[in-house]
């Protein structure tokens, strides 16, 4: 049996770099959120947004500059979610997340 996952972690977030929209800083927590309500692992989510697991890792360190608009698209279609969900603020992307039938 294979071994449960680890949840994803975003770290805590750094001081926000000038030019980084809202949106953008909400997806690390977004996308760790939805992840491990739904039990997904570094690799799957990887696998789902065409990019490697170390992007994946940067990403939720952050490092979300020049953050490829296809891959947050990508994910957001193979998740199952509409479009933008990923980027949304805390308050509407819980009830993204409720709307989904995710707990």
């Amino acid at each position: 049996m294979p071994a449960r996952p680890l949840p994803l972690r975003p770290k805590e977030p750094p001081k926000r770099p000038p030019g980084i929209p809202d949106g953008l800083w909400n997806f690390p927590r977004n996308l760790a959120a939805f992840a491990n309500a739904r039990k997904l692992s570094q690799a799957s989510v990887a696998e789902m947004a065409g990019v490697s697991v170390s992007s994946i890792s940067r990403w939720l360190s952050y490092d979300i500059e020049g953050l490829p608009v296809w891959s947050v698209m990508q994910l957001e279609r193979e998740m199952g979610l509409a479009h933008g969900t990923l980027t949304l603020p805390p308050e509407a992307f819980i009830e993204a997340m409720a709307r989904a039938g995710v707990k």
